[in-house]
């Protein structure tokens, strides 16, 4: 998670990076990191359905944390956040538009810490 903040960040400040007038220097790295964002972004969120989809090693009786949590809505939509960034950093990797880096990394931010939560809500007895 925080290597996903992290990704978030650097785009973010790629962008500000952008704006100050060296784009050539910039957009490539730029590009690296959506595309690191988006491996992230979707890896935590296959990760984290794959966590929920496993047994609960507190009960030990195959009940699935999915079962066994009440955080079903938190979980998907922690889930469909990942995946959200996933696809727009995708999208932005083919076809750069610096005016939604920064709503982007925000996206990764927020979903960074959705994913998180969700883990904590899913382990916490």
């Amino acid at each position: 998670m925080l290597v996903l903040l992290s990704l978030s960040l650097a785009v973010i400040s790629g962008c500000v990076a952008l704006g100050a007038g060296r784009p050539g220097d910039v957009l490539g790295l730029v590009r690296g990191a959506l595309g690191a964002q988006a491996l992230l972004a979707i890896g935590a969120s296959l990760y984290l359905a794959v966590y929920v989809a496993g047994e609960d090693d507190y009960r030990s009786n195959g009940t699935t944390r999915w079962e066994a949590y009440d955080a079903k809505g938190l979980t998907l939509t922690a889930i469909a956040m990942g995946l959200a960034v996933t696809v727009l950093a995708l999208a932005l990797v083919a076809w750069p538009r610096k005016r939604f880096l920064p709503a982007l990394g925000l996206a990764g931010i927020v979903a960074a810490a959705l994913i998180f939560i969700a883990f904590l809500a899913n382990t916490l007895n």
